[in-house]
């Protein structure tokens, strides 16, 4: 008889709090080694914006103009990027209507090293406005050394300096972005090629009907749902541990003979402190017991942000 524990808070590792989904002691995966190319031309491979390649150190031209006030746009390069080259001098936005810069944030993907992402910044909790400003024109440049742009500039890890110049315009004309995407990774489990997440329902703070989703499971097999504010990648079990920031665990489930499981989330009793607002968005994910090779162990499916409305 497995022994379930109810919501509560995850407090120490995750892996400790999941102790009854295993007989004996979790020991944490090693993330395997990342092989760099031999390669020293760093520039700018593609970005979100439907941009070309700046193999050569051409001009990155990008092709989409109309965004969304909570656009995420991702930039890819052709090695790693040192997270220490990021900055407002580094990647500019800039309003073009009042040269005003937005706030927003401004990292290297945890899931792809090659990969940067700006995010627009929420004007205050409980409103639904970002710093991109609704039908505003925005500039988003990154400088390039063959144009000659003066630096400083996005550079790798080994300190090469961004040889391809992008220069795009956008204007934001799209309202906000759908309220649930897909982020993370899965990894295989006995049942096939991984667990997704997904959800049904509606966004709504007010109506309070969001259902978490996940397809892929073993069938018949426990697990639970997590939530959090920030993303995460790091090995927990067999998979990614994808959330992170206000952990906290939620109900427990039993997948269907199907493979599937879902859980109706109650936005007012999450409890441990966390209170969602218009306008936030939260990630969850889900982590269930799985047969492997080596006897009993967990794992877990990808992850969805969600971004909450009124």
């Amino acid at each position: 008889m497995i022994s379930i524990p109810l919501a509560g808070s995850l407090t120490g590792s995750l892996a400790g709090s999941l102790s009854w989904l295993l007989a004996g002691s979790i020991a944490a995966l090693a993330s395997p080694a990342l092989a760099l190319p031999l390669q020293q031309d760093f520039y700018i491979t593609d970005a979100s914006l439907d941009c070309t390649s700046g193999a050569g150190g051409n001009q990155v031209i990008c092709n989409t103009i109309n965004v969304h006030e909570n656009e995420v746009i991702e930039v890819g390069f052709s090695l790693p990027v040192d997270p220490a080259s990021l900055s407002q001098s580094t990647f500019r936005v800039v309003n073009v209507n009042n040269g005003t810069v937005p706030s927003g944030s401004l990292r290297v993907s945890l899931f792809d090293p090659t990969r940067i992402i700006f995010e627009p910044d929420l004007v205050a909790p409980g409103a639904f406005d970002f710093t991109f400003e609704r039908n505003r024109t925005y500039e988003i440049s990154i400088p390039g050394t063959a144009q000659g742009d003066q630096g400083p500039y996005v550079t790798s890890t080994t300190g090469e300096p961004n040889q391809s110049r992008l220069l795009a315009a956008v204007f934001t004309s799209e309202g906000v972005l759908p309220f649930v995407r897909s982020e993370c990774v899965t990894t295989p489990n006995s049942a096939g090629p991984g667990a997704r997440m997904g959800a049904s329902g509606s966004t709504s703070v007010f109506f309070n009907d969001l259902v978490l989703e996940t397809t892929g499971l073993p069938a018949d097999t426990f697990g639970l749902y997590v939530i959090g504010r920030d993303a995460a990648y790091s090995p927990l079990g067999s998979g990614f541990l994808c959330v992170d920031g206000m952990l906290r665990r939620l109900g427990a489930t039993q997948s269907t003979a199907g493979g599937t499981t879902s859980y109706p989330l109650d936005l007012p009793s999450i409890g441990g402190g966390i209170s969602i607002l218009t306008g936030e968005t939260w990630r969850f994910q889900h982590v269930f017991r799985d047969a492997g090779p080596a006897g009993p162990t967990f794992t877990t499916s990808d992850a969805i942000r969600v971004t909450f409305f009124f």
